[in-house]
């Protein structure tokens, strides 16, 4: 870079500095989403006055020494980058609780912010902890944005460019608080667009060139003349921006619309973990004579059962989940309407101990809300949640969570309510393509009811009698199996039983065979109590049972339909003592799985198992940065292409015949690129610029200069003949360099400030 700044009447555009750091810390508030807006502040502030203050400083010391401050403004802004920022942020993030780490770890946080914050950032449900890394990710962001803008005012450079990376910030920082719900973000975007609106205003006050060839000697002018005559349009565009966002919020459409979340589009790195599948495990604990304790629970309600794992996915042998588990945020995100709907629940607050549950999926009654004592991933739609190191959970772990658990007392409500047609629920109602002829038999003959809800009643009551319960039955998920115990359990004489997760299959799949989304819990009744509310939950304790989803309800369970082999009332035809007898080998379907044998692979995912549909972080951002970069620099050719047109239209017709032909000159100097901050006469000029023009050009250009040197220092004004010759001479010029100057260069010419006169 070669420009430099020079003597003090040049100083006053470093005091540009200050807006375009409040341009670019308002930019940083749209992150208010993703972050608390007390954890964001500091780093805005941090992250923008510093380097601003650097920008200024250079300049500052190169207008004494008459030098260029660009390399001494970057060098300046990569060394604070590298330790101002780090460090602040590891002590900001030690202030507000987001993590302690020590300043000498200043290059690994550096590191891990460039490398992996924005992913981790994207990860993570807002408002996010404020760690040392996400803080300075986001910390390079506005740093960086902060030097282009400083720098770019100060050179004098379009305030386009200036506005630039502070928009794009701005719209990448309204992307990443989508995650809260509703980020405000047209607060922000408005009071963007003022501070925009009120630095162009100071940019053109402080716009002034101390050795313009062609100068209009005015010395009763002011710099600040031209802020003073635009106030009226600046307070006018500041009140209708304000109106605009107040208005905006109450739109037709736009309250119910829900923000685009580019958390959709990032898939979290895969932890894969060597558990059995959940059905598998809780036939292997009932098959268990002995009592092993897994965890303890302190609460005040023992009536609530407790959720342990959700499975919705079924491909004919095995039951999954394809819940995405994120690291949880200062706090857990709330669910869509439809996952959460507004139906009478109760609050639970418990305390739960781990002793022996070897897993990553942490139990709690209802919805988790609230989690404390550690650090959990969550699974939004579901509100369960998982350990958040992604380790099994260790046997001296405990946390407390607040849930709530819907109550489903009233039974008339239930029996009004219609099953879920909503597009998100088709994954719940998905079978595979052949479902055995006796299974869809079942299903049409076992659901049958007045209402929805009783027609779930019926069908939980035919799942219960169509045989026997067996803990010690091999698990039977598969369509083949199931198809052989709806068949052969009619006959007494067989003997057939099945473990409880082929009670809560079978009413599964017949409830999605008759249209009903249908999904599997398995989790764990409330214990024995050990003291004064606290409960033992062993092994034996564990339950499985389905949950049907209906509309303005939510999912109800329905828990009679899997026997529990206790007396109880869900104990119907028990065979206890005796094996499953139920044909392995031959079924009456064609084409369904067979296998009765139960998988005990590694089956559990923290996070979505189909991440293929996914775009990775790198792509997406890059992506979003050049659609946006795109759209901008698109934006700027068409408003300076339009304000140039303007300008030469208001040029063309000053009714002053000196500056109309100062405007000619001027004119043709952008035309040619030639910088008009120079003290080379207009005839020197034209001498070494009429070169790229050719033969044809010099003739022109000459005339040109010479009108141009009578209107800046003849006594005697130029006449409207002159003055029309010059706008004459402009024209061709214009037109010559046109055909001489490549598309691109004519293209970067288009986007610099035009040229002024100096008001004295």
């Amino acid at each position: 870079m070669t420009s430099r700044i020079n003597a003090a009447p040049r100083n006053i555009r470093i005091l540009l500095a200050l807006p375009t750091a409040v341009l670019c810390a308002i930019t940083g508030l749209s992150l208010h989403g993703a972050f608390d807006l007390a954890d964001v502040v500091p780093v805005c502030i941090l992250a923008t006055v510093i380097p601003s203050g650097i920008v200024a400083l250079a300049a500052w010391a190169a207008s004494r020494q008459r030098r260029g401050f660009e390399l001494f403004a970057l060098g300046g802004a990569l060394v604070g980058w590298l330790v101002v920022l780090p460090a602040g942020s590891i002590l900001l993030a030690s202030w507000r609780g987001g993590d302690h780490q020590s300043v000498a770890n200043f290059l690994s946080v550096l590191r891990s912010a460039v490398t992996d914050g924005a992913r981790q950032l994207l990860s993570t449900t807002s408002p996010a902890r404020p760690t040392a890394v996400l803080l300075v990710t986001a910390g390079t962001c506005l740093w960086w944005s902060a030097v282009w803008a400083a720098v770019c005012a100060i050179r004098g450079a379009s305030p386009l460019t200036v506005l630039l990376p502070p928009t794009i910030l701005l719209g990448l920082g309204t992307a990443a608080s989508a995650g809260a719900g509703d980020p405000q973000t047209i607060l922000t975007a408005a009071a963007f667009l003022v501070a925009a609106v009120i630095f162009v205003g100071v940019d053109q006050a402080t716009r002034g060139n101390p050795a313009d060839a062609v100068v209009i000697r005015n010395r009763s002018a002011r710099p600040w003349a031209s802020a003073v005559r635009t106030a009226p349009f600046f307070a006018t565009v500041t009140a209708l921006t304000l109106v605009a966002a107040s208005l905006a919020p109450h739109l037709p459409g736009l309250p119910q619309r829900r923000p685009w979340d580019p958390r959709t589009l990032i898939a979290p790195a895969q932890q894969i973990f060597d558990e059995t599948d959940p059905l598998t495990q809780a036939v292997a604990w009932l098959k268990q004579g002995t009592v092993s304790p897994l965890l303890t629970v302190t609460t005040a309600d023992n009536s609530q059962r407790l959720r342990w794992q959700v499975l919705d996915t079924y491909d004919g042998r095995h039951w999954s989940s394809s819940a995405e588990y994120r690291l949880a945020g200062k706090s857990l995100p709330a669910p869509p309407a439809l996952w959460d709907p507004s139906w009478p629940s109760v609050s639970v607050t418990e305390t739960v101990h781990i002793q022996d549950l070897s897993s990553v999926f942490l139990p709690a009654t209802g919805r988790v809300r609230t989690v404390s004592g550690t650090d959990v991933r969550v699974a939004g739609d579901l509100g369960m949640i998982a350990t958040g190191d992604g380790h099994s959970a260790s046997a001296s772990l405990s946390y407390q969570v607040d849930t709530s658990v819907p109550d489903f007392g009233d039974a008339d409500r239930l029996r009004a309510a219609q099953p879920g047609t909503d597009s998100a629920l088709q994954p719940f109602e998905q079978l595979p393509s052949q479902v055995p002829d006796d299974l869809t038999a079942f299903a049409a003959t076992a659901a049958v009811g007045n209402t929805p809800y009783d027609q779930m009643n019926a069908l939980a009551t035919a799942v219960r009698a169509a045989f026997g319960y067996a803990p010690d039955s091999a698990a039977g998920q598969s369509l083949g199996r199931l198809s052989a115990l709806v068949s052969y359990g009619k006959d007494p004489s067989k003997h057939v039983g099945a473990s409880a997760d082929a009670f809560a299959s079978l009413f599964a799949v017949a409830a999605r065979q008759v249209g009903y989304p249908a999904r599997l819990v398995v989790g764990f009744a409330p214990g024995t109590q050990s003291g004064a509310g606290t409960y033992s939950v062993t092994n034996q304790d564990v339950k499985v049972w389905p949950e049907v989803y209906f509309a303005g309800v939510g999912w109800v369970p329905f828990y009679d339909a899997v026997p529990d082999g206790k007396g109880t009332s869900g104990d119907i035809n028990p065979v206890q003592a005796q094996a499953s007898t139920v044909p392995t080998s031959a079924t009456p379907s064609s084409g369904a799985s067979q296998s009765g044998v139960p998988y005990t692979g590694p089956s559990v995912q923290l996070n979505n198992p189909v991440p293929h549909h996914k775009t990775p972080l790198v792509l997406l951002l890059l992506g979003l940065i050049a659609v946006l970069a795109i759209a901008a620099v698109g934006g700027l050719l068409v408003v300076a292409l339009v304000s140039r047109r303007r300008r030469l239209a208001l040029r063309r017709r000053d009714p002053d015949p000196r500056r109309r032909t100062q405007w000619a000159w001027l004119e043709s100097l952008d035309a040619l690129g030639i910088d008009a901050r120079t003290t080379t006469t207009p005839s020197e000029l034209a001498a070494t610029a009429g070169g790229p023009l050719g033969a044809d050009g010099a003739e022109p250009i000459r005339q040109l200069a010479g009108l141009a040197e009578v209107a800046a220092y003849a006594p005697r004004p130029p006449d409207a003949e002159q003055a029309e010759r010059a706008w004459t001479y402009a024209d061709q010029i214009r037109v010559l360099s046109r055909r001489r100057t490549p598309r691109r260069v004519r293209v970067v010419r288009l986007l610099r400030p035009p040229s002024r006169t100096r008001r004295h």
